[in-house]
């Protein structure tokens, strides 16, 4: 039985909406706070991989060998919402510690910190899976955060996006501001891991962003993840779910689908739908205007080089944004969609972590797991 649930769990996982019908997923409660330290693990509505081991200090994700990318993984997800997460992050030339939003459609909200840099840490967003370009990241102030546990948050909202450092806010996003990059704006997972930029394996860009190859014979490079604390914007939501060219949103809250909705915009290829209006929101067509990043003092930097665009190119075609309400407490949301240029990555594990093959690479050590 349990091998079923978890292989029932990654194929929903590796379902692409864009393509295809999906199951529903679940919301996040309306909210979860975990001490990692002593919480049992069994109590845990995630996805825990081998690699990640429980002690005193909290959870601890380890690169042993190449291949490793332990990655907790949320199995329910969130549209909105404050998400706490109190983090030691891995040294190391060659190594990413990460903690991410990311969503089945590929809107993504990162925090990543390079092991070869004790006192930075990156910042980045993308919405649809669309990287026409590698401006909008960033780097902010964070010394010592390999030496001791900080706290990272990520505020999302319909209209403006936070990253925060120990109750600091260090970068503020505005949707209004976006333009054609997009904003973050569907149910997304809660994605916490580490894995190795200088895999040997990965592309020469890839390698010199993470410092150089890592000493695989110097591990195991271990990050320590304390504690998690989330709080759903969107609370009343049981669940999501992607209709076939759209995304339908179920909730108990009748409320949420009562008021008066009208909208619609023709997408050009550049621009992505975002999210707006009351409750969870109405679709409006993101503007041409150059993306702004209002912030505390952050360094611009071109992130992520990508591999192969052959391996990452994600296509659809333009298309019209509609929006549709009823009183039942269902709405519609018919999402445009555009032509896309590359999926951002940073390593061909990374790649595959961040996106479906992450969740089934899990899957092979659960279900070993599973079988003892």
């Amino acid at each position: 039985m349990l091998l079923n649930i978890l292989l029932a769990a990654a194929l929903a996982a590796a379902c692409d909406p864009r393509t295809t019908s999906c199951a529903s997923i679940p919301a996040m409660p309306a909210s979860i706070t975990y001490d990692l330290s002593t919480t049992n693990t069994a109590q845990f509505n995630f996805i825990i991989p081998n690699r990640i081991t429980q002690n005193g200090n909290g959870l601890d994700f380890s690169t042993v060998q190449q291949g490793d990318a332990p990655t907790l993984v949320t199995r329910d997800y969130l549209l909105y919402g404050n998400v706490k997460a109190a983090i030691k992050t891995a040294p190391g030339v060659g190594m990413v510690s990460a903690f991410i939003l990311m969503s089945d459609v590929l809107d993504e909200i990162d925090f990543e910190w390079l092991g070869n840099d004790q006192v930075q840490v990156q910042t980045n967003y993308f919405s649809r899976g669309v990287t026409a370009n590698y401006d909008r990241g960033g780097f902010s102030s964070n010394p010592g955060n390999q030496a001791s546990v900080h706290t990272y948050e990520i505020d999302w909202t319909e209209t403006t996006l936070r990253w925060i450092i120990d109750g600091v806010t260090v970068r503020t996003l505005n949707k209004a501001d976006t333009g054609s990059y997009g904003y973050p704006s569907t149910p997304s997972q809660i994605k916490i891991g580490v894995w190795a930029s200088g895999d040997p394996s990965n592309e020469p860009g890839t390698i010199q962003w993470g410092g150089g190859l890592l000493d695989y014979s110097k591990g195991p490079y271990t990050m320590t993840l304390q504690s998690l604390t989330v709080t759903s914007y969107s609370p009343n939501a049981k669940s999501f779910s992607y209709a076939p060219g759209g995304l339908t949103f179920t909730s108990s809250n009748q409320q949420l689908a009562q008021s008066a909705v009208s909208a619609a915009a023709t997408q050009q290829a550049a621009a992505k739908p975002t999210m707006a209006g009351q409750a969870i929101g109405v679709v409006a067509g993101a503007s041409a205007s150059t993306a702004k990043i209002s912030s505390a003092p952050i360094t611009a930097v071109t992130t992520r080089p990508q591999t192969s665009a052959a391996a990452n190119t994600l296509r659809t075609s333009t298309a019209v944004v509609a929006v549709a309400a009823t009183g039942t407490g269902v709405r519609t949301v018919t999402a445009a969609s555009a032509t896309a240029s590359t999926r951002p990555t940073v390593s061909a594990s990374l790649a595959t972590s961040l996106d479906v093959r992450w969740v089934l690479a899990t899957l092979a050590s659960l279900c070993t797991f599973a079988l003892l």
